[in-house]
């Protein structure tokens, strides 16, 4: 997403760079001592720096999305609908709030600081830690820490080791599939081990995969929240989740296919009950309904992308950057009360 590296790599430098100097340039001057001798309240002063940064910010970032919404609808037979709509509004209100963050990190950065040239040294050290170092090297950071937690193999390569050399169930239903022949398929009795056994085989290794997808989940989410110690590491996440990509996307897609996948196997059952000439011994296709099947009798995959679906997988990393926004404001807010215009 190009809107992310621009909004969280660049507008995030921006607001540092308005604001480095907002208060410390001011003090260089000798402005700061004449404004401050007008009786002007000190929280008047700071959010009126703090809320004409970010207007000027968000009108540049909105003239931006604007600009290139034109040229998308126009270039394209794409529609922008109210599902749209409210993910593109949730998407601009993340961006406010991520920027509000580098605005009162760089308002603190002023205050706190003895010159502008400090400052500016201050805030691009800041931007490169949070901005542009943490967020690439959190992840091999949490890939290390996950390797030198384990002990020879992985728990993911001895699990798909053991796929591959055969379980017990599997083992037993290959040895039940070579001693029947064409008679025996004929025969439920014959055949009802074998149903059980290949059954059996599937659940195991079912359960096999699910404790291997299981570790890698665990693994990436593991990567993400290490990331998400960065404001733009909630950013990334939560356009992504906003968007419908991304992991929150890949884990509800997952259990939205382990849902269908039990329902078109109802199905399957279900149909072959209603022939009487079935065994009904499921999964062996030689005792099952040799009819055929109509495909509008099979359920269909629809996937939920609904608008509330997106903005729930988005939530742990909208309160983030809410708890950040308004922390960093005390923060910078504190440290003005107690400085001197001097």
């Amino acid at each position: 997403m190009y809107w992310v590296f621009i909004i969280g790599i660049v507008l995030s430098l921006v607001a540092l760079l308005f604001t480095f100097e907002a208060i410390v340039g001011e003090k260089e001057r000798g402005t700061l001592k004449l404004v401050m001798a007008q009786s002007l309240p000190r929280h008047t002063l700071l959010l009126g720096k703090f809320l004409g940064a970010m207007l000027v910010l968000s009108l540049v970032m909105i003239l931006g999305v604007v600009v290139n919404l034109l040229l998308v609808l126009s270039l394209s037979e794409a529609h922008l609908g109210a599902g749209e709509t409210v993910k593109l509004v949730g998407m601009v209100g993340l961006a406010v709030l991520y920027l509000s963050i580098f605005v009162s990190l760089g308002l603190w950065i002023s205050v706190r600081s003895s010159s502008a040239r400090a400052s500016l040294v201050s805030v691009l050290l800041l931007w490169t830690c949070t901005s542009l170092i943490w967020p690439q090297t959190g992840g091999v950071l949490a890939a290390r820490l996950l390797q030198n937690k384990g002990q020879g193999e992985t728990p993911i390569t001895y699990k798909k080791d053991k796929m591959v050399m055969g379980s017990p169930t599997s083992i037993k239903m290959h040895q039940l599939a070579g001693t029947l022949n064409r008679r025996n398929l004929k025969n439920p009795t014959k055949v009802q081990p074998l149903a059980e056994a290949i059954r059996a085989d599937r659940r195991a290794v079912q359960q096999i995969e699910d404790e291997i997808l299981a570790d890698q989940l665990n693994q990436a989410e593991f990567a993400r929240n290490l990331v998400r110690l960065s404001p733009m590491g909630c950013f990334q996440y939560g356009m992504e989740a906003l968007a419908g990509t991304g992991l929150a996307r890949h884990k509800s897609f997952i259990e939205q296919v382990r849902t269908y996948a039990q329902s078109y196997e109802q199905t399957i059952i279900a149909l072959d009950r209603a022939d009487p000439e079935s065994m009904h011994l499921f999964p062996v296709p030689q005792a099952m309904s040799k009819r055929e099947i109509s495909v509008e009798s099979l359920p269909v995959f629809r996937e939920d992308l609904s608008v509330a679906t997106l903005i729930s997988q988005a939530r742990v990393d909208v309160i983030i950057l809410c708890f950040l926004a308004v922390i960093t404001y005390l923060i910078a807010y504190r440290a003005w009360l107690r400085s001197s215009v001097l």
